[in-house]
């Protein structure tokens, strides 16, 4: 039953360990990829402060 989705979930239901292994870690990436984007998130939110701050402390 393969059904091509773009090539994510190729095999999805499929019996073959190696299959199986191949799907687990592709929900692995796609996990560690969002974490990735929060952090990228968090760094960009923390640069826009310390701009805030260096501002702040140059009208003083």
């Amino acid at each position: 039953s393969e059904v091509d989705h773009g090539g994510r979930e190729m095999f999805h239901g499929h019996a073959d360990p190696v299959v199986h292994e191949l799907n687990r870690l592709e929900n692995l990436l796609r996990e560690k990829e969002r974490e990735l984007g929060h952090a990228y998130s968090e760094i960009k939110g923390l640069k826009v402060t310390e701009a805030l701050k260096d501002k702040a402390i140059a009208e003083v």
